[in-house]
């Protein structure tokens, strides 16, 4: 540890002035987790407990000293549906295709889902 912070103290000069200082920390790559949690929710459906979730729960979690990962495995996700009237795709020129593109270019946090035409 302390050669490879010898090695970057020596390029440090050479950074650019508006990068932050690298940082060095030590990984144990045989460390499991210390508290899984299950969680579920009644009276409250999927999406709105995973936005519960989300929103309130997970970011506390995240805050307690010495938590350095949480991560959420299953639930269910927002769901967004967009309805395109083809005769106004169409007279602006674009195809279904170019809608899913432009909402897959702009959207880097989530997949992008399925595209279904009406004839499907």
């Amino acid at each position: 540890m302390q050669e490879a912070q010898r090695k970057i103290n020596t390029i440090e000069s050479v950074l650019p002035d508006n990068s932050t200082r690298p940082v060095l920390a030590k990984i144990e790559p045989n460390a499991t987790p210390v508290l899984q949690v299950i969680a579920t929710a009644k009276n409250m459906g999927g999406k709105e407990f995973m936005t519960l979730m989300d929103d309130q729960i997970l970011p506390q979690i995240k805050q307690v000293k010495g938590v350095a990962e949480v991560q959420v495995i299953g639930g269910e996700k927002l769901e967004i549906r967009v309805n395109v009237d083809k005769e106004k795709l169409k007279s602006y020129g674009l195809s279904l295709s170019n809608v899913n593109q432009a909402i897959a270019s702009s959207n880097v946090e989530f997949p992008t889902g399925k595209v279904k035409s009406s004839e499907e």
